[in-house]
């Protein structure tokens, strides 16, 4: 649970230029705090696309609150986009359920990504409607410091040559205290493999914050009507130095610690088809540790030696990538470090 650290910035919404106006606030405040360029202008789209929700459907009757939070040692910056007109009864769930599973509406005069895109610019995002009936989307970002205990990502993921989209997909989301993440492998190629592995990562951040295993759960009840899928996710807690994983069907994930390199439990079934009895491994993951995970369309055979391993993830993604990728399936690497 977060606590606000000073006074909230509350805009009343009515019009473009009040949108205008909270989004140099935003950007003003994001600055003060710490946030790099790269998080300053995704906090800046978020607002805009908030702001401009409220003006095209709610009648131009809303308000924005920005305000700085804190959880544990972790700080960040808080986005809440209250309507001030009621939703009718007959819309609600579908409304709420719609903007959590990321079906959002992209609204003209924005900066072009729709709510859902908000979804995925911000660290955390939810959607209630209070007794009243008017909606409330919450959002933060946390301010993510080059320090130990926060995590360094990279992925880099292509589609089988001549397909227009990839049947892997992947999840990424940093937390105030840890960070979730995983790959995704539709049952085969194609329109029908990329709808699984989307239908799982949707499935994924609706549920984020609840244990692995519910998780994968969720994902395997909101596959059944597609192909399937193998899954892997990795929950790593920074308090503790923890890394929890579970992985099924065919996605590897290897964690090296020191000199030492692990290949994490894999267990045989399809998500949405067969699901396995499985368990959730946990692993000590400190300091310098490198996580790799990837889907089949990556050689299992590749080797990191002691050089490779000092690399960025983003250095490590691309060496994997360029030499061990194989040409007939999608091919997906993660590097977590």
């Amino acid at each position: 649970m977060e606590n606000t650290v000073t006074d909230a910035t509350e805009i009343r919404i009515c019009t473009e230029m009040d949108v205008l106006m909270a989004r140099k606030q935003a950007v003003r405040l994001a600055a003060s705090m710490g946030f790099r360029d790269i998080a300053q202008a995704e906090i800046e789209i978020a607002v805009s696309e908030l702001g401009i929700n409220i003006v095209k459907h709610a009648r131009s009757q809303g308000m924005l609150r920005i305000m700085p939070v804190q959880a544990g040692q972790s700080t960040g910056l808080k986005i809440i986009a209250r309507n001030m007109q009621p939703t009718r009864d007959q819309d609600r769930d579908h409304q709420k359920s719609r903007l959590m599973l990321g079906d959002g509406v992209s609204t003209a005069g924005t900066l072009g990504i729709g709510i859902s895109g908000v979804r995925r610019l911000m660290d955390e995002f939810d959607v209630t409607i209070d007794t009243q009936g008017r909606l409330i989307i919450a959002t933060i970002k946390w301010l993510i410091k080059a320090n130990w205990n926060r995590a360094n990502c990279s992925v880099v993921s292509r589609p089988l040559a001549g397909e227009p989209v990839s049947g892997d997909a992947f999840y990424l989301r940093h937390l105030s205290d840890g960070f979730v993440f995983g790959v995704i492998d539709g049952l085969g190629h194609g329109h029908e493999a990329h709808h699984a592995a989307e239908t799982a990562v949707r499935t994924i951040d609706v549920n984020h914050r609840k244990p692995l295993d519910v998780i994968v759960d969720s994902c395997h009840t909101a596959l059944e009507n597609t192909r399937g899928a193998a899954l892997s996710l990795g929950c790593l807690n920074y308090p503790t130095g923890r890394f929890f994983h579970v992985g099924i069907g065919n996605i590897e994930t290897r964690i090296y610690v020191g000199n030492r390199m692990e290949k994490l439990i894999i267990y045989n079934g399809t998500v949405g088809v067969v699901l396995p009895h499985f368990r959730v491994s946990l692993t000590p993951a400190c300091y310098g540790s490198l996580i790799i995970m990837h889907s089949d369309g990556i050689s299992d055979k590749f080797e990191l030696d002691a050089l490779d391993r000092r690399r960025t993830p983003q250095e490590i993604t691309h060496h994997i990538m360029s030499r061990f990728s194989r040409s007939h399936d999608d091919a997906t690497v993660l590097a977590v470090k």
